[in-house]
């Protein structure tokens, strides 16, 4: 008899996968999975715009809240404005309950306000709020206060300089600096 066994965690690097493994619960902590969506805006963040929600009833509820939340983002990524969007959930346990957060990232609060009216993203608010999908959910938006330069390394000698720094090489080495990644 042959037994044939392999690696799931290669097999899924081969496949351009990542795998943890982490616990869903640790004393306070709770862990689960995010994703990011970029359309490659450069543009600093002036508005944040959070969502927490939490959800009872399983897998069913997990994933249809999973797949609406992520065609608004994707609709909400096409705006005006949008510099970048997160969206994080944690599986549901074995109570049946599981939570989730979205975070979108925004050149200024006027191009986050156009929001409003989008259809899909409507769509997602009345679920959660007339339908009872989430069991509870709740939403804040942040203004840009202060800010400080976006900070590199440089490649050859470690020295953080700032990302935008108009000579483009380092203050320490003079060694060139890389380009500045996207926000967030």
């Amino acid at each position: 008899m042959v037994h044939n066994s392999f690696d799931p965690q290669a097999l899924g690097r081969q496949l351009g996968f990542q795998g943890f493994i982490v616990p869903q619960q640790m004393g306070d902590y709770s862990f689960g999975a995010f994703y990011r969506l970029n359309h490659g805006s450069m543009a600093a963040p002036g508005a944040i715009g959070l969502t927490w929600i939490r959800m009872e009833g399983g897998d069913e509820p997990f994933q249809h809240v999973a797949t609406i939340t992520r065609q608004a983002l994707e609709s909400l990524s096409e705006s005006p404005g949008f510099v970048t969007g997160m969206v994080g959930a944690r599986r549901p346990d074995e109570n049946g309950e599981s939570y989730g957060f979205t975070v979108s990232a925004w050149e200024t609060l006027e191009a986050m306000d156009q929001i409003r009216p989008n259809p899909q993203h409507q769509s997602v608010v009345h679920e959660f709020m007339k339908e009872k999908v989430a069991h509870s959910t709740h939403s804040r938006v942040y203004q840009l206060v202060r800010t400080k330069p976006m900070m590199i390394a440089c490649a050859e000698c470690g020295k953080k300089n700032n990302a935008h720094n108009k000579s483009g090489v380092c203050s320490a080495c003079k060694s060139p600096l890389g380009d500045a990644p996207p926000y967030w």
